[in-house]
């Protein structure tokens, strides 16, 4: 670890995930503040099927079987939710 301030590349980024790994990106939302600010009429609006939707290319979808519409579950290393 460098002794001075330093932009590291996450180990993700080395060739070191296995295939069945992706990378998850969180666009900020244009009109909310992630989770806060969410209220009502802005759930409705972006929500799908009262979940948060999410955009994933369609050859990793074919990868894994996800179709358009289908309930996923996304997690990391530190976190299932």
């Amino acid at each position: 670890m460098p002794g001075t301030p330093n932009w590291l590349a996450p180990d993700e980024w080395k060739g070191t995930a296995d295939e069945k790994q992706l990378q998850l990106l969180t666009a900020h939302p244009a009109h909310r503040l992630h989770s806060q600010l969410n209220y009502a009429e802005l759930r409705k609006k972006y929500a799908a099927a009262d979940r948060e939707p999410i955009t994933i290319h369609t050859e990793d979808a074919a990868r894994f079987g996800i179709a358009n519409g289908d309930l996923v579950r996304v997690w990391n290393s530190a976190v299932r939710s």
